[in-house]
C-alpha cells in the first residue's frame, strides 16, 4: 500500500444526502446522519441549516429540543408558526426560551402565566422591562437579577430600595456555601489587605448597574459600609490569628471566607437579617 494512503481522508457526505437519511426515518441511517448534521450544522449555509432546523422540529423530542438550542441563536421569523404549534403542543421548557427571546411581546403577555417555567421569570423581565404596563414582581428576583432588569430597562426605583437591594445581595450570600461569594481575586493580594465586601463579584455587578443609573448618593453609602465591614474583618480576633499561622493559601481563604461571612452578616441592617431567617 501506498505510504500517502494512510492521509487520505473520507470526503463528506453531502449536506442534501444527510438530510434526506435522516428523514428517511426507516432507511437505518438515521443516527449516523443525525451525529453528522449536528457535528456540521455551525458550518453549513443558511438555506441548509434551516431545512435541517425544520426536520428536526419534527421530530422526536430529543431532536426538537437540540432545534431550540439553535433557534435562540439561528432565529429566523419563518420558524414562528411552527414553533407556535409546538409549544401549545409540548409546552416544552426549552421551546419556552425560544418564545421569550424571539416572539412578539404581544404573545408573550398573552401567555405569561404558562412560560413561567422556573428561572424563566428573569429573561422575562429583560424582554417585557421597557414596557410601562408590565409589573415587575421583585419577590421574584434575586437582587442582582432585579438591579440588572431596573437597569436594562431603565426604570426609576426608591434609593432606600436600591440599598436594601445591595444589602439583600450580601445576605444572600452569607446564607449560601463559601465558594459563592465568587470573590475571583488573586490570593497573594487577599493575604496582603485581607476582604471587603466589594471584592465580592455579584456585588461589584451590582454597584457598577447602581452608579451608572445616577444612584451616586446609594453607592457611597455602600462603599463605606463595605469599608466599615473590611476594617472590623481586619481588627477582630480570628483575622489575626489566622495571619499569625502558617497556613496553606486554600485554607487562607477558606478560612479568611468563614470570617468575613460572620462580619458581614452581623453588620447587616435589622431588617435584611429578618428576611434572611424567613427564608432559611
Amino acid at each position: 500500500m501506498d505510504s500517502m494512503d494512510c492521509w487520505k481522508r473520507s470526503k463528506n457526505t453531502s449536506a442534501c444526502l444527510l438530510i434526506k437519511r435522516y428523514a428517511d426515518k426507516h432507511g437505518g441511517r438515521v443516527c449516523e446522519a443525525r451525529k453528522e448534521i449536528v457535528q456540521r450544522f455551525d458550518y453549513l449555509d443558511w438555506n441548509i441549516q434551516k431545512r435541517i432546523l425544520y426536520k428536526f422540529l419534527d421530530s422526536c423530542k430529543t431532536d426538537r429540543v437540540w432545534a431550540y438550542s439553535k433557534l435562540l441563536q439561528f432565529w429566523d421569523n419563518c420558524f414562528e408558526p411552527l414553533v407556535k404549534t409546538l409549544w401549545e403542543q409540548y409546552h416544552e421548557q426549552k421551546c419556552s426560551w425560544v418564545i421569550i427571546r424571539h416572539f412578539p411581546e404581544v404573545y408573550l403577555v398573552e401567555n405569561l402565566n404558562s412560560l413561567l417555567f422556573e428561572g424563566n421569570y428573569y429573561f422575562i423581565c429583560k424582554r417585557l422591562g421597557n414596557n410601562p404596563s408590565f409589573y415587575i414582581d421583585r419577590t421574584k428576583l434575586k437582587p442582582l437579577q432585579y438591579l440588572s432588569v431596573v437597569y436594562s430597562s431603565g426604570r426609576i426605583i426608591d434609593k432606600n430600595e436600591a440599598l436594601e437591594a445591595l444589602y439583600e445581595l450580601i445576605g444572600n450570600h452569607c446564607s449560601t456555601d463559601l465558594p459563592m461569594l465568587k470573590i475571583g481575586l488573586p490570593i497573594p493580594l487577599l493575604r496582603q489587605r485581607g476582604f471587603n465586601p466589594m471584592d465580592i463579584r455579584d456585588v461589584r455587578r451590582a454597584v457598577y448597574y447602581l452608579d451608572e443609573m445616577g444612584y451616586q448618593e446609594t453607592v457611597d453609602i455602600f462603599w463605606k459600609w463595605c469599608d466599615n465591614v473590611a476594617n472590623r474583618i481586619k481588627t477582630c480576633e480570628e483575622y489575626h490569628e489566622l495571619l499569625s499561622q502558617p497556613v496553606s493559601d486554600i485554607e487562607y481563604v477558606l478560612r479568611l471566607l468563614d470570617i468575613a461571612v460572620v462580619n458581614m452578616y452581623i453588620s447587616l441592617p435589622l431588617s435584611i437579617m429578618s428576611k434572611i431567617k424567613s427564608t432559611a
